[in-house]
């Protein structure tokens, strides 16, 4: 039989030993840092404390969800939970729990717990449960459309303003986070839509929607997209000409292989995909439409063309020396534009070195630390990531 202590460490993500006990990944937060501390009593019990400044009641709750009951702190506690149940029978055979995913607001709260269900002999026939906080099994009490985007916990460690790609589903949105690209998923399934209250998390951002290749789910992220209007800065509708039926991001080839040249040409493809617009399209446009980015995006598309403008360049001259040999390495790992990082690179040599150094010219002293102001299109991405 587990005591208390291995029951509670089962229960959490991560976990380090230290002098003083274990210290864990807290599940009432979105913590990086092990900040929740787990000793043994004197009597064998758990105890258990966030030195984050997680109150107990939101910490215990956090854990309920995850199977651990609070008799279970406790040494010889008869009502100390059994493991977890991980399969049912239904008219469909037999399921099994495939993955349970935790729905967190932007402030690491968790909201509930929707379960993924799949029969192994019927892979692609499917079913979603959801859980309270606590661990039960919600009887209606839970209203999917009010539930949080998955991942919204993160996109407070985002840049502010950044681009972040909207999917149907928790599947897809882990896939492409795993890929490196920042991205939520709705959990109200294709034939509801989330609240706008859910889609404020967004405020400020790009959005880039990309929706499932079936009816519903084209409908699903077309209201979505209409809701955005307002709280995005900008959305943009992605296109996978090549998507398989009901495919979704999660099928992609530069998502589910390990090609690097793919997955940058979809990361420029999501970059450059065009905004949603409710302007007719003219013959003109609907055959710049045809052209297809890496990855089957859509170059132009909502009845606009986009003005040919004079983009900045630097003779090669500029990028002698070390400055330029470090744009030349963070090339392959950016989509900044080459002057753009030139610049940010000088500017952040200039802080490093401070004040102290200068070039003295008349009877003005030059200082290295240096002021630099990137400027590009509102909304089109034009700044990369510098």
């Amino acid at each position: 039989m587990k005591t208390p202590m291995e029951k509670v460490l089962g229960a959490v993500d991560r976990y380090e030993e230290r002098h003083n006990g274990f210290w864990c990944i807290c599940p009432a937060h979105d913590d990086h840092n092990p900040s929740l501390h787990v000793q043994q009593g004197d009597d064998g019990r758990a105890l258990i404390i966030c030195r984050a400044g997680c109150d107990q009641q939101r910490v215990m709750t956090a854990l309920e969800a995850r199977g651990l009951k609070s008799a279970d702190l406790f040494p010889n506690d008869p009502r100390a939970s059994t493991r977890p149940k991980t399969t049912r029978s239904t008219h469909k055979g037999r399921e099994q729990l495939a993955r349970s995913y935790y729905i967190k607001d932007e402030s690491g709260v968790l909201h509930g717990i929707h379960e993924r269900w799949e029969n192994p002999e019927t892979p692609d026939q499917k079913s979603f449960k959801w859980k309270l906080p606590n661990g039960k099994y919600s009887r209606g009490d839970i209203d999917p459309a009010a539930m949080p985007l998955y991942n919204s916990q993160l996109i407070a460690s985002w840049p502010e303003g950044c681009r972040i790609v909207l999917v149907e589903g928790e599947t897809p949105a882990e896939a492409l986070r795993k890929r490196g690209i920042k991205a939520v998923g709705t959990v109200c399934g294709a034939t509801s839509t989330p609240d706008r209250d859910v889609l404020e998390v967004l405020s400020g951002h790009e959005v880039i929607a990309w929706a499932d290749n079936d009816a519903a789910g084209l409908a699903h992220m077309r209201r979505c997209a209409e809701l955005l209007e307002g709280i995005a800065s900008a959305v943009r509708w992605s296109e996978w000409a090549e998507a398989p039926r009901k495919g979704d991001a999660a099928d992609h080839p530069a998502i589910e292989g390990k090609d690097h040249e793919a997955l940058k040409a979809l990361a420029l493809a999501l970059r450059d995909a065009p905004e949603v617009t409710d302007e007719p399209a003219g013959p003109e446009e609907e055959l710049r439409q045809s052209s297809r980015m890496p990855g089957g995006f859509s170059v132009v598309s909502g009845g606009r063309v986009e003005r040919e403008r004079a983009w900045p360049t630097m003779e090669e001259e500029a990028y002698r020396g070390i400055f330029g040999r470090l744009v030349e390495l963070a090339a392959d790992h950016t989509e900044g534009d080459p002057v753009a990082l030139l610049a940010s690179i000088i500017t952040a040599f200039g802080g490093a070195v401070g004040r102290g150094p200068y070039m003295q010219v008349g009877a003005t002293r030059h200082h290295p630390n240096l002021f630099c102001g990137i400027v590009g299109d509102t909304a089109k991405g034009r700044k990369g990531s510098t």
